[in-house]
């Protein structure tokens, strides 16, 4: 089978239900990886366990200091060319890898490519449900970007709870990377009530902040 030169990078805390589906679907590509890193984000639950049963993957364990800082340690542990985040709780579709890994071949100039973005509830175990179209998202499971590229704009901010994403592609698009969506399927984000989204205190004022430290950091370069 294939491999991709290709870190991916799983933050999680307290993600037992779900991180063996993640996994699963990262090792049921039809082009995998080199390399699976997981994050573990200061767990107490049965994650480690979950991850253990992957033997390929590569384990570390962090204080409970965030997604965002998660997702920097695991850019500094990662040693592939291409790097590629999945959430705990979200799937790859098999051919995910495939796609994205060709689009780079096909226009090597690309810096970052992504894709569809569908949501789903349940498991894999039972009824799938889908929850609208497949529609185009920079999330970042649904991306894959050069390591190289990736250093050109700099670690993730981790002043936000929410937010600091949105935060970073602003910064890609001050950098000018070339970015490329390719129509195909890319992620299945699941929806569930402990959603990061769903379970942070008045996210609007994050998203204010954001918005405030990007004008201002703007205006800092005129």
């Amino acid at each position: 089978m294939a491999k991709a030169p290709m870190s991916v990078i799983i933050p999680v805390r307290d993600g037992a239900k779900f991180i063996g589906e993640a996994l699963q679907s990262i090792y049921e590509q039809t082009c995998q990886p080199e390399e699976v890193i997981v994050i573990d984000d200061g767990s107490t639950d049965d994650t480690p366990a979950e991850v253990r049963r992957f033997a390929e993957v590569r384990y570390i364990r962090q204080p409970a200091l965030g997604d965002l800082h998660a997702k920097n340690h695991g850019v500094r542990a990662a040693g592939k060319p291409y790097l590629a985040f999945l959430d705990a709780d979200d799937l790859w579709p098999p051919r995910r890898n495939e796609i994205q890994v060709g689009a780079f071949a096909e226009d090597p100039r690309l810096d970052f490519v992504y894709g569809l973005v569908i949501q789903f509830a349940g498991s894999p175990a039972e009824a799938v449900i889908q929850s609208g179209d497949a529609t185009p998202a920079r999330l970042f499971g649904s991306v894959t970007i050069r390591r190289d590229s990736l250093s050109k704009v700099g670690p993730f901010a981790t002043d936000w709870r929410v937010g600091g994403l949105v935060e970073w592609w602003t910064r890609v698009a001050d950098v000018g990377l070339r970015g490329k969506c390719v129509p195909e399927l890319a992620l299945l984000r699941r929806i569930h009530d402990s959603n990061l989204g769903r379970t942070v205190k008045e996210p609007m004022r994050d998203y204010l902040s954001v918005l405030h430290a990007v004008v201002n950091r703007r205006r800092g370069r005129q």
